[in-house]
């Protein structure tokens, strides 16, 4: 078993559980009589002493200080958790309470000097956020939480989006257990205590299960209470329908389903969902009142194709959505074993269906919590890379309930763990109700910038340094950051899991499902027949699209726009890739820029593209072959030629069933063969070997500058920019540590500018009135700066202050631009995500210039980042270089 913080030195022990001020502590005197350590710890809160050490100090305010009030700081790290909360029994899986043997979570060592790193399980009350790139180690921490947390008795409800927590169910290897220190014994045992489970929505891959769009309790619940989740229903419904919640039509449709609900509840009738039609149908006339009745009947449509097809699946077949089972607090659940749930979220193809899943998980979550209170920690609520579903500007189903848990929950006993890759991703209202932080490796400046607030928050004496630090941390290297619990930022190395770190293909999940599956739908009354019956199609009757939706290129009255295929949610950082190699999914700002053309492949949903022929021995969806060879195969070869597709798109143009489709494409992902992101659209596959980098919205050949300046030259400027010792003699010298390679974003915008002719031409004429001059500018894809370029001196940002356009001197005529495949640079993914509108670009130029925009395209710029590290330790220095001639280069 991991060492508990009771073995680390007592010089860094502080006050087990500080109080706001040192006139409080007496008033606990009399709550801690009854324990064995009472004269002990009543010494230590009263005097702030400790009866074999010199003075101490309260920790929260000036009381028993040094001098003018200042705090006599020790080593920094992890407080000593409460020996009275260690042995505080938890409340277990099954509604009764245990005593449990461990004195904190650990969760890993601190780099500093390998001491265990162990915090309280009170500590998760007030919620932990892991932050990072993709690879920095942020999964693997939460992991060890939600083990931590099921070592010490508490179950845990998780959520995953695209395989990576499955593997949790699975025992390590005992070999890698010896070699990182785990106790295999412990480990063993921790396993053997853990009743894991995986829940597969509309699908028998785990245990399948299904969700009711309204909560069969929601009558039961407190008035106001009732109100906010009847408005929360309703929501989740209108967005399930696929209209969008900011807009007016969907606001509108989410009023009218509110007074449905209500109206029904008001009637004395129990709210169902297969009675809501009938409602808007009796209704229509006052419920016109809140928007138009062709968005009601359009509704009522959509409303009845959610019973027809596969989705339905989703509503009708599989154990009902139940927190209490998911908790492990049914009478069927195993004895003495705590529960582990995993939601897998990757069985459901459109985002919506996912939005919808996790709103109403999260609803019944929040109106258990309420009927349970508790002022211990009880439950663990985790959900891996939320940014999709708390994103800072759109709404999407699930948003309100989880800002409202995180709000909430604490005071209720139950505890959130939020993994992200970008604290941009994520809104910032939701993420002020964290009080611990978990900091991977962030690399790019803005990232690190928009850390700043909540950094300062927590430590503010030491921010600078912390996110100074941040782009030099390792994999599995973290900066931990918990003010109740630890004096300052920690930072951190994970400690190895009981379980693996893999992600999982829906064939492996299948496989382990086999022994729970039955008895899991057998103790909620089902008898594990397949979903839908035997007959059950994949298709909707009549042709219609899965889930009901309307064949392409039919748009129903009230429905929402067509967007881009390309979805919205996070970039990643390394590489844009996550822990199991599939890349996450851009935002895209949908945006119309009229005549915008060019080769850099700007989103459809962005700008309007002229069309263009296809090259020679491509081949579209529709003349793909259609046999020969497996299935596999067939899908591979034809995503090489193709930047992205569906499920649906892949079954159509090879003949083949969706099931079949689904199954080979998630195999192929799982070994590496394909990638898959979200598109608006739902799941979309990619082969690498298609050059395109479809997740990113960059599905043909790119714009960038010839890389003038190769690996061994960046290596030269790295060893002569090493800086020696201070005169020779102080300090450590610098040594060149590695180059990294990467292509930044710029936008490239093509002009017409008439200016007048020169002097003597007009002076002698014979000329045109006019000259018209043809150009291109290039801008900071963020802050819109202007970039110049000459080889003397590089590249740089900034604006002349007078002066044609034409006459900006920048890489025209003085640089080669080529074209390149996207998926053989190595982007800089944040620079698509962040980077401004495109109408924001052309008043941004026209207000400082007289000519007139014609096309916008993307350029990619090769910059060279070399690392220098001083002496031995941590400490590290960036040097920036340009791609071209190796100039120094500030990026801003």
């Amino acid at each position: 078993m991991p060492t508990s913080a009771a073995t680390s030195s007592s010089s860094s022990w502080v006050s087990p559980t500080p109080s706001r001020s040192c006139c409080s502590a007496r008033r606990r005197i009399a709550r801690i009589s009854s324990s064995p350590y009472s004269l002990e710890l009543a010494t230590e809160v009263l005097t702030g002493k400790r009866s074999a050490e010199g003075p101490r100090r309260c920790v929260r305010c000036s009381k028993e200080r040094g001098s003018r009030g200042r705090r006599r700081t020790r080593s920094r790290g992890a407080r000593r958790p409460d020996p009275r909360a260690a042995r505080r029994p938890l409340r277990g899986f099954s509604g009764y309470r245990r005593a449990v043997s461990i004195e904190g979570l650990h969760l890993g060592a601190r780099r500093d000097d390998d001491a265990p790193l162990v915090l309280p399980p009170a500590a998760l009350l007030r919620h932990a956020m892991a932050l990072g790139a993709s690879g920095s180690g942020k999964t693997v921490f939460c992991k060890a939480v939600v083990e931590e947390v099921l070592r010490a008795g508490v179950p845990a409800l998780c959520v995953d989006p695209q395989g990576d927590l499955c593997s949790l169910l699975e025992a390590g290897d005992p070999e890698a257990w010896r070699a990182h220190g785990v106790d295999e014994e412990a480990a063993r045992a921790f396993l053997e205590r853990v009743d894991p489970v995986i829940w597969t929505p509309a699908s028998q891959k785990g245990v399948p299960l299904s969700v009711d769009p309204v909560d069969p309790g929601l009558a039961e619940l407190p008035a106001d209470e009732r109100l906010r989740a009847q408005s929360r229903t309703a929501a989740r419904i209108v967005g399930l329908l696929g209209w969008d919640l900011d807009a007016d039509e969907g606001a509108g449709l989410a009023a009218v389903f509110d007074r449905a609900l209500g109206d029904r509840m008001a009637a004395g009738v129990a709210p169902r969902f297969e009675d809501l039609d009938a409602q808007l149908e009796a209704g229509a006339e006052a419920y016109a009142q809140l928007v138009g009745k062709g968005s009601i009947e359009a509704a009522r449509r959509r409303l009845a194709r959610l019973d027809v097809g596969a989705r339905r699946l989703l509503f009708h077949e599989g154990v009902p959505l139940d927190v209490p089972r998911m908790l492990g607090l049914h009478a069927e659940a195993p004895p003495h074993k705590t529960r582990l749930s995993v939601v897998y979220l990757n069985t459901l193809d459109a985002q919506e269906d996912k939005d919808f899943l996790l709103a109403s998980l999260v609803d019944r979550l929040y109106a258990w919590m309420l009927r349970h209170p508790s002022s211990e920690l009880q439950a663990l609520f985790y959900v891996d890379e939320v940014a999709p579903f708390l994103p800072p500007v759109r709404k999407p189903a699930c948003k309100e309930g989880l800002q409202l848990l995180f709000k909430q929950a604490r005071k209720y006993g139950v505890g959130c763990l939020m993994a992200t890759q970008n604290p941009g991703d994520v809104d910032y209202k939701a993420m002020a109700q964290f009080g611990t932080w978990a900091l991977g490796r962030v690399t790019t400046r803005q990232d690190r910038q928009k850390l700043r607030p909540t950094v300062q928050g927590l430590a503010p004496d030491d921010a600078d340094a912390l996110l100074d630090g941040l782009p030099g941390q390792a994999a599995g290297e973290l900066t931990l950051l918990c003010p109740d619990h630890l004096e300052a930022p920690t930072p951190m190395r994970v400690r190895w899991l009981y379980g693996r770190h893999e992600t999982w293909s829906e064939a492996r999940i299948e496989e382990a499902a086999a022994a729970f599956r039955a008895r899991e739908m057998e103790a909620a009354g089902l008898r594990g027949e397949a979903l839908g019956g035997a007959a059950q199609s994949e298709e909707a009757p009549g042709g219609e699209a899965p889930g009901g939706k309307a064949p392409d290129g039919a748009v129903e009255p009230g429905a929402a726009p067509a967007r881009s295929s390309r979805g919205e949610g996070p970039i990643p950082g390394a590489h844009g890739h996550g822990a199991d190699g599939e890349p996450r999914v851009a935002e895209v700002d949908a945006e119309s820029a009229s005549g915008v053309e060019g080769a850099a492949p700007i989103p459809a949903a962005a700008l309007s593209e002229a069309a263009e022929e296809p090259e020679p021995g491509s081949a579209s969806l529709e003349t793909a072959p259609t046999s020969g060879g497996g299935l596999r195969a067939r899908i591979e070869a034809l995503l090489v030629e193709r930047a992205s597709a569906s499920v649906a798109e892949l079954a159509e143009a090879l003949g083949a069933s969706k099931s079949g489709v689904r199954a080979a494409a998630t195999a192929a992902v799982s070994e590496g063969a394909l990638r898959r992101f979200e598109g608006q659209g739902g799941a979309r596959f990619w082969h690498p070997g298609s050059g395109a980098r479809p997740d990113l919205g960059l599905e043909r050949k790119v714009f960038a500058l010839a890389l003038g300046v190769s690996l061994e030259d960046a290596q030269a400027h790295g060893e002569a920019a090493c800086r020696g010792k201070a005169f020779g003699v102080l300090g450590e010298a610098e040594r060149f540590d590695h180059a990294e390679l990467a292509y930044r974003l710029l936008y490239k915008l093509d002009f017409e500018e008439r200016l007048p002719p020169p002097l003597l031409e007009r002076l002698f004429g014979g000329g045109a009135a006019e000259d018209e001059h043809l150009g291109s500018l290039y801008f900071h894809p963020q802050t819109l700066e202007l970039v110049t370029y000459a080889p003397s001196r590089g590249v740089r940002f900034g604006a002349p202050t007078e002066g044609a356009a034409s006459a900006v001197r920048d890489f025209d005529g003085q640089a080669e631009i080529v074209t390149e495949a996207p998926a053989e640079l190595p982007l800089v993914e944040e620079d698509l995500r962040e980077r401004r509108r495109l109408g924001e670009l052309q008043a941004h130029f026209e207000e400082r210039w007289e000519a007139r925009p014609t096309a916008v395209s993307f350029l990619f710029v090769p910059v060279w980042t070399l690392v220098l590290r001083r002496g031995k330790g941590q400490s590290f220095r960036r040097v920036t270089l340009d791609g071209l001639v190796g100039r120094p280069l500030r990026w801003p």
